[in-house]
């Protein structure tokens, strides 16, 4: 993506149905591990969370922050997953209850090669790439990624998208 050779084809997505969909793939996964996991959804009466977007891009960004989450949730954590819409933009989150993530790292933590790495917190391996790549792909479809976190309590990984009304070609 940062070299331009990769250009995302983007369509109208209906991030609500699309976030049921990776949540009820991924609830298995926290199963397994005895974490309590839950979706976020909008109230039914709201209108549809559209985004223009690419299937494949928010799905690589939606698992990358379900992937870590999982990875440093500890057993008995909680995780959650969901949306927050507005009039301008959609927000989709991933929240967990694992050790947070210190100061000093948060500002590097989507680079590419920057690890989320303490004594106190984490303690596992990964090739650094997956909060950079999901950053560049939510920038190629117009959307921005955060994070809020606390030490000991644990983090919130975001990704905000600008609100589209057109359902036209959508998934």
């Amino acid at each position: 993506l940062s070299a331009g050779k990769m250009n995302l084809s983007l369509s109208t997505i209906k991030v609500d149905s699309f976030i049921e969909t990776c949540g009820q793939t991924f609830s298995s996964a926290c199963s397994a591990k005895e974490i309590q996991f839950s979706i976020h959804r909008n109230p039914e009466h709201a209108p549809p969370a559209l985004i223009q977007g690419n299937v494949d891009a928010l799905e690589k960004v939606v698992f990358n922050y379900l992937s870590n989450a999982l990875k440093f949730t500890p057993n008995d954590g909680r995780i959650e997953i969901g949306t927050i819409a507005d009039h301008d933009f959609v927000k989709v989150f991933v929240t967990d209850t694992g050790p947070g993530i210190s100061p000093e790292r948060r500002q590097e933590l989507f680079d590419v090669f920057a690890k989320a790495t303490s004594a106190t917190s984490r303690q596992y391996e990964g090739s650094g790439l997956g909060l950079a790549l999901a950053r560049e792909m939510t920038e190629a479809m117009s959307g921005v990624v955060g994070v809020e976190t606390k030490l000991g309590e644990g983090s919130t990984f975001w990704a905000r998208f600008p609100r589209t009304k057109s359902s036209v070609g959508s998934s």
